[in-house]
């Protein structure tokens, strides 16, 4: 990836997942509540409440409901958030234990079902 000098704020969005940027409308309410949100004297609740506010402004999607647009976000969720979702994240076991996160199914099991047809 290539960067201009100096950096254009758009362009900083996108270097955490190669693309994906986050729907730019949402920018000054991110802004707003990193500064009313986020606690900035907790080293730890610094980075969490950070995280959670970034993860929020990620998260916004695109309200224009053109049918190129919604299919460009189809396509962003398929082939660049999933995939990225499924390399990254690592749940911590107490989210098994607590019924966060429920196994479906299991990929073994599914072998030995479809084995017998």
């Amino acid at each position: 990836m290539k960067l201009s000098n100096p950096l254009p704020l758009e362009e900083l969005f996108v270097l955490g997942l190669n693309g994906h940027a986050p729907f730019m409308g949402a920018l000054p309410t991110y802004l707003v509540r990193l500064v009313t949100e986020v606690n900035w004297d907790s080293e730890r609740d610094c980075f969490d409440s950070l995280s959670r506010q970034t993860a929020i402004f990620y998260s916004q999607p695109n309200p224009d409901c053109t049918p190129d647009i919604q299919r460009n976000e189809q396509w962003k969720q398929e082939h660049v958030i999933f995939p990225a979702l499924r390399r990254n994240f690592l749940p911590p076991t107490s989210f098994v234990n607590n019924g966060a996160i429920l196994q479906i199914a299991s990929l073994n099991d599914l072998y030995k079902v479809f084995e017998r047809c």
